[in-house]
């Protein structure tokens, strides 16, 4: 039972629900995060989808950057015309 109630506060203390943008309730504990696995992505400012809103947190400890949630959802990623200008050579 003991298992069940920790898992229980670290659901809650991570926010198993998508923050508003701009807001985050990141735990400041200095510990490493256990995250849920649950599928509620947050874009965040840097510019990279986060599975939820303790998943954000915890790159934002590990990294100490101020990652805040830029959008609602996956970031949407704008694709890049690339194009290959080779020499050809007839030597």
């Amino acid at each position: 039972m003991t298992g069940r109630a920790v898992l229980l506060l670290l659901l809650l203390a991570c926010g198993a629900t998508a923050a508003p943008v701009g807001q985050l309730s990141c735990p400041n504990t200095g510990e490493a995060m256990m995250c849920p696995m649950v599928w509620t992505p947050l874009c965040g400012s840097d510019g990279r989808t986060y599975s939820n809103e303790c998943m954000l947190c915890a790159e934002r400890q590990r990294t100490g950057m101020d990652i805040q949630v830029a959008r609602q959802g996956t970031c949407i990623v704008k694709a890049q015309h690339l194009t290959s200008h080779k020499s050809v050579s007839a030597w």
